[in-house]
């Protein structure tokens, strides 16, 4: 889980996650390199021995082609398990802005029931007055806006949005969280990651680490 500070907005929370997906299907192109370190034949030195070349290579391919799909499996598993804490993470920050930062503090039924009756001129026109009062007004203009959002008001929506930095900026976080992915997690990451490297790949990553390794 990445790390975010407390009260991050959902765009921190987005790109922070992101970018630990992103560093997963990065580790993907390098799993080749991992598996040429990691990869060891389960076989005596003596069993070595006795079998040809061709064999013995057909074996390390065998064993280094299951690691390296395992490991890709394993990096795949984490990839989504991040995705689901990210969209998790966006719904709960979703669910604090509605419930907490664009609600009343109090709730009155009754100052509900009459916001929710006033044509749209005396809404807008209550608007400008709220806002006039600053914190005095603060529970009355996000009560007119609750009702303007729920009546599909747009010019009400619009003028507290204008008048209200921080609300367009919550809103604008709200916007953010409906929008769908374009790709699901699992589809995401099988179009970017690169697949499980062959045999072959991996023991040229080793052959190569072994020749620089003796140049240094």
């Amino acid at each position: 889980m990445p790390e975010l500070h407390v009260g991050a907005t959902l765009f921190e929370i987005r790109e922070a996650y992101e970018a630990e997906k992103t560093a997963h299907i990065m580790r993907c192109f390098d799993i080749a390199i991992e598996a040429a370190g990691n990869v060891q034949l389960p076989l005596s030195q003596e069993t070595k021995n006795r079998m040809n070349g061709e064999v013995l290579r057909k074996t390390f391919y065998a064993e280094a082609e299951n690691y390296a799909r395992g490991l890709r499996e394993e990096i795949k598993e984490k990839y989504l398990t991040l995705d689901a804490e990210m969209w998790a993470a966006i719904g709960a920050r979703a669910a604090i802005i509605e419930s907490e930062l664009l609600a009343p503090s109090e709730l009155n039924p009754s100052d509900l029931i009459a916001a929710a009756q006033m044509p749209e001129a005396a809404l807008l026109s209550a608007i400008e007055i709220a806002d006039d009062l600053d914190d005095a007004g603060e529970d009355t203009l996000l009560l007119l806006f609750k009702v303007a959002r729920e009546n599909d008001i747009d010019s009400a929506i619009g003028r507290v949005m204008s008048l209200r930095e921080d609300i367009s900026d919550l809103m604008a976080e709200l916007a953010e969280a409906q929008q769908a992915p374009s790709l699901n997690a699992d589809l995401a990451f099988e179009t970017f990651a690169k697949d499980a490297p062959s045999g072959p790949e991996i023991l040229s990553a080793r052959e190569s680490a072994v020749n620089i390794a003796s140049k240094l």
